[in-house]
């Protein structure tokens, strides 16, 4: 009895085991038939609805602080208690009306600059070189005028004419037209194809130059011309990108996040900037910052005869926020820091004495673009 009470509950339990066995194999079984989850493909492209309008606000600052400076002569490098630092700010507002694309572009754009303008200073102090601080508003021919840029769908290419004038352009007017760039949407930033959160591509260099001169020549400029000199090197886009020139290296790019309800829905892109700028600038293309007086008798008179520059972009972020649903761009921020090195050959005269010596330069540049379009 006791063997036979023993032996029933040792079958029951080895088939239970074998069952939970069973059952396990069979769910590894359909787990491994089953199709795996693929993550869900957005479309990041440019469309925006025929005849919609929109704002769109542009402002980029730039700084430039030098660290140290150099003389070098015969070999022999001689700290210089040197300062030259500059600034500038430059903003620009209009009103665009999309009028149909193609290939993701549009194919005509009417354009109404509400506010042009800016400012620039520069403060540098030393006896060699002169010294002061000096200030200007800058302001541009564009703002209160209309323009409408045109392309046939095959076309790459964009005419362009002023729509507040019947009259014929003026030479003024065809210089202020061919300097405009008709992207103020940051297409050159955008992916070519399909992507799933987290995917990245690569942008080309050419993007960031773009965006630092956001509209291309603008024509900004002093409204006091006689404290202009100092000045130059703030293009006509506001920026010192034109001093720059365009850099070697990479940006990538990368779908960080989509966000909001349907109907609403945004994404967010991230760019993490990677380049060199080398550029060589010859004579008086370089910007002198200081003061353009012609020296007194018992002034040191400097020539600029080559400037070497190598900027390398120690921190460069941007960030473009994109409307899904009206397929453009909300909002953009670029924030870019270079340390950027000068190696110049300088001619140094006094009355008929002239010394040829060398000067090394490190800065610190920093440059921000902040866009926003509704």
């Amino acid at each position: 009895m006791i063997h036979r009470h023993r032996s029933v509950p040792v079958r029951a339990t080895r088939s239970r085991a074998t069952r939970s066995r069973a059952s396990r194999v069979l769910a590894c079984l359909a787990f491994a038939a089953a199709p795996s989850a693929t993550p869900a493909l957005e479309t990041i492209a440019f469309g925006p609805a025929d005849g919609s309008r929109v704002e769109k606000a542009f402002e980029l600052s730039t700084a430039l602080e030098l660290a140290s400076a150099s003389l070098v002569v015969d070999g022999e490098y001689e700290e210089v208690d040197v300062r030259i630092d500059a600034e500038s700010t430059a903003r620009l507002v209009v009103a665009e009306t999309y009028g149909g694309t193609a290939a993701g572009r549009p194919l005509r754009l009417d354009r109404s600059f509400e506010a042009v303008g800016g400012s620039a200073s520069a403060d540098s102090r030393t006896e060699i070189l002169g010294g002061g601080a000096v200030e200007v508003e800058r302001a541009s021919p564009l703002e209160g005028r209309s323009v409408r840029f045109e392309r046939e769908p095959g076309d790459a290419d964009f005419t362009a004419r002023f729509t507040d004038t019947t009259e014929p352009p003026s030479e003024a007017d065809r210089a202020l037209l061919d300097g405009l760039d008709a992207d103020l949407d940051l297409l050159d930033w955008l992916p070519s194809g399909d992507l799933a959160v987290g995917d990245g591509w690569e942008v080309e260099t050419e993007a960031l130059v773009r965006a630092l001169r956001p509209g291309g020549d603008l024509a900004l400029a002093p409204t006091d011309p006689d404290r202009a000199e100092r000045l130059e090197a703030f293009g006509a886009g506001g920026g010192l990108v034109d001093l720059l020139g365009t850099p070697s290296g990479t940006i990538q790019g990368r779908l960080a996040e989509l966000t909001g309800p349907a109907g609403a829905r945004t994404a967010r892109l991230e760019y993490t900037i990677d380049v060199r700028f080398l550029r060589e600038l010859d004579g008086d293309a370089w910007p002198a910052f200081t003061d353009p007086r012609p020296p007194g008798e018992d002034e040191v008179a400097v020539e600029v005869e080559r400037t070497r520059l190598d900027g390398l972009v120690d921190r460069g972020t941007a960030t473009l926020v994109w409307d899904l649903e009206a397929r453009r761009f909300a909002g953009f921020e670029l924030d870019l820091v270079v340390d950027l090195a000068a190696e110049q050959d300088l001619v140094l005269r006094l009355g008929r004495s002239e010394l040829a010596v060398g000067m090394e330069l490190s800065w610190t540049l920093t440059q921000r673009l902040e866009a926003t379009a509704r």
